[in-house]
């Protein structure tokens, strides 16, 4: 992503943090789906 990352993709998104505590990471998910919550698609 850059400056102009809005001309390539003019949609609206979402980033999805999340923090998995069997494996210590922290896990990030772009999606333009509003319709599930964060938690869903987190599990997905």
């Amino acid at each position: 992503m850059g400056f102009y990352a809005s001309k390539d993709y003019p949609e609206k998104f979402r980033r999805i943090k999340y923090y998995n505590k069997e494996t210590d990471k922290h896990l990030a998910f772009l999606t333009n789906n509003f319709a599930v919550s964060a938690s869903d698609i987190a599990m997905l």
